[in-house]
């Protein structure tokens, strides 16, 4: 199973932890964010629309898990 950093923003609810999103969706959120906010800059590369949201999702994923790779580092 892949490393998903753990819950990104755990609540307690009733004396009970919520765990909520995992820090991998919201580290692939937050680069989502980032190329969308940039995307002018990027070529399709000759994709179609169906080949370049399947190639973003999981470039996004690729970047969380390069993320959560590098946090578990400083873990050490």
């Amino acid at each position: 199973m892949k490393n998903d950093g753990g819950s990104a923003f755990p609540q307690s609810c009733n004396g009970q932890i919520v765990s909520g999103m995992s820090l991998r969706d919201y580290f692939a959120g937050q680069a989502l964010v980032g190329l969308m906010g940039n995307i002018e800059r990027y070529s399709t590369g000759g994709r179609s629309k169906s080949e370049l949201r399947e190639f973003v999702a999981n470039a996004v994923y690729l970047i969380a898990d390069a993320m959560i790779t590098e946090r578990n580092k400083g873990a050490n």
